[in-house]
């Protein structure tokens, strides 16, 4: 729900709503998941008995300390974004803001080079990059850690997306797509529930597929956004229900980025004995909250006859291009 995630962006830029109204959607499904997680895990953390803190990780946050001044301005960046988000400010201009905050108090606060900040912008960042000359001095997770980032580490996803807006354009604009979709729409054309359970298994299926939440919003996007304005239903019904397994419920793929990232980060794999999918509860609890809704028609924005006859109008008009 952040404003300058990628998803957070792409969901509603392809369903066909504004990146604010995709974000208050979202609360219907996202904070009933997220006050279930609160309860659960509290009551399983205090039937848990704590264990002494892991040498690596006592370890990883000397090396921190020895490199970074800790301070409550550290935060200012991330202030400046719930900032931005409350004044529902555009994502560009909040991300240039919040990384200019960072920059100032890595140079200013910090004493980090100006220039190695700004090659850091651009590279992303490394130990010297912090002024660390000799990088064996930091244990290998401190050095994983840091070494992060920068505008040529996100060039992965935009060509992923533009790969997947390539890719629905030619397969749309040939008929392949109508074709292809027309059985599964059938039947999700019956009520809400249907049309937001074939949302659900189409986003989750092409996320799978193609390992990859990207494409699988595209595509999806392309194929529903007419009939979620046929049957009256507002776009950001549409881009939340994308997220609620496209998005939130990507680590239950084990092959997918984050769920290949979240075995190799536990050390646990997500199926099998010990395995922690069922644990991950708002991966699969916002699809069902979402058919909920869907079923009692809470939270699901209804178009009156003339948003549904412009928003028809607007996707025949793109349609044509």
């Amino acid at each position: 729900m952040c404003p300058i995630s990628e998803t957070t962006n792409l969901a509603p830029l392809c369903a066909g709503t504004g990146l604010y109204e995709h974000i208050g959607s979202m609360m219907w499904t996202s904070v009933p998941s997220a006050i279930v997680c609160v309860i659960v895990y509290t009551l399983l953390g205090l039937g848990t008995k704590g264990e002494a803190v892991a040498e690596s990780t006592t370890a990883m946050m000397e090396c921190l300390d020895s490199i970074f001044s800790w301070n409550i301005i550290l935060l200012l960046p991330f202030a400046v974004i719930i900032i931005a988000a409350v004044k529902k400010a555009p994502a560009i201009p909040t991300m240039v803001l919040a990384a200019f905050c960072a920059l100032l108090l890595g140079t200013v606060y910090q004493g980090f080079d100006l220039t190695a900040g700004l090659n850091a912008c651009l590279g992303g960042t490394n130990p010297a990059s912090f002024g660390v000359a000799d990088a064996s001095v930091l244990t290998s997770e401190t050095t994983s850690l840091i070494s992060k980032g920068g505008m040529k580490g996100t060039a992965g996803t935009i060509i992923t997306v533009f790969a997947g807006y390539v890719y629905s354009a030619i397969v749309s604009h040939c008929g392949f797509m109508q074709t292809a979709i027309q059985p599964i729409v059938k039947l999700c054309r019956k009520n809400p529930f249907t049309l937001v359970l074939g949302t659900l298994v189409t986003d989750g299926a092409l996320m799978a597929c193609a390992g990859s939440s990207y494409p699988a919003h595209i595509i999806t996007g392309e194929i529903f956004r007419k009939e979620y304005a046929e049957m009256g239903i507002d776009a950001r019904v549409l881009s939340r229900t994308m997220e609620d397994f496209g998005t939130v419920g990507s680590p239950l793929i084990p092959w997918s980025g984050s769920g290949a990232y979240m075995a190799g980060l536990f050390g646990i794999q997500a199926y099998g004995p010990g395995g922690w999918a069922l644990l991950a509860i708002n991966a699969w609890l916002n699809s069902v909250v979402a058919l909920i809704l869907a079923a009692t028609g809470i939270g699901m924005y209804k178009l009156t006859d003339a948003e549904k006859a412009a928003a028809l109008e607007r996707i025949a008009a793109e349609d044509k291009v």
